[in-house]
């Protein structure tokens, strides 16, 4: 009878530790299963951000190139209309025939749909902290520049409504005016005209230099992004 209790015994001690066994087995598998589901999906995600970065990258390229230039122009602009030897006469003739008012520095729209819902999701937790928190402070950036473009080019716009409503801008066509722009320009009050331009060429020196140090600032975060997240793509394959 003690052999057959002993035997049922073992048996029973077999079963359970087969029963552990396959428990332990189908973890590991679901396990594996979600890794490889983890997997696939930063590697989809990956590939999103390397579009909506590149895509960044091509537009801030073409905003430096003009906002480089424009950053030239304007800062000749004011070495000449502070230098001690400036006349009235010359700052009309700057603001006659060369100060384009316009401006189209920055790039104010950014392609972040993919870290929007990795943040949302809670999914960004798949990357580390590296990528993670590049893409979060590239992010804050982004929209602090933006706020910080929007609050100069509103103080710029507001000075040069006031220039605009009592001085010609630069005609269409450089050097060439119409009776009615020359008749203003004979008419001017040079003490009154002098003070508003200057403060008018002053803030938009503000705009465009802080326009093309974010495209800088912005450019310099994107390619290295850009760089960890092709390596790790890269990754993928081999």
């Amino acid at each position: 009878m003690e052999n057959k209790t002993s035997k049922y015994f073992k048996y029973a001690i077999g079963e359970i530790i087969l029963v552990v066994i396959g428990i332990l087995i189908a973890l590991q598998i679901n396990n594996w299963n979600d890794l490889a589901i983890q997997k696939n999906q930063k590697r989809t995600y990956i590939e999103s951000l390397i579009g909506n970065l590149e895509q960044d990258s091509i537009s801030l390229d073409r905003f430096l190139v003009k906002s480089k230039n424009e950053y030239d122009k304007t800062m000749n602009h004011i070495t000449r209309i502070y230098s001690p030897m400036v006349t009235a006469d010359s700052l009309i003739n700057i603001a006659r025939y060369e100060f384009n008012q316009s401006t189209y520095v920055f790039a104010s729209t950014f392609h972040n749909e993919t870290f929007k819902t990795l943040v949302a999701s809670g999914e960004i937790e798949l990357f580390d902290s590296e990528v993670s928190n590049g893409l979060m402070q590239l992010n804050s950036l982004q929209e602090q520049a933006i706020l910080n473009i929007e609050t100069h080019n509103e103080n710029y716009i507001r000075q040069l409504t006031k220039y605009g409503e009592k001085y010609p801008m630069l005609p269409a066509v450089p050097k060439i005016e119409s009776p009615v722009q020359k008749m203003l320009w004979e008419s001017i009050n040079k003490k009154e005209f002098s003070s508003l331009f200057m403060s008018v060429v002053a803030l938009k020196a503000v705009l465009v230099a802080n326009g093309k140090s974010y495209n800088e600032e912005i450019k310099n975060r994107t390619s290295l992004l850009l760089r960890k997240l092709r390596k790790q793509k890269a990754q993928y394959r081999d």
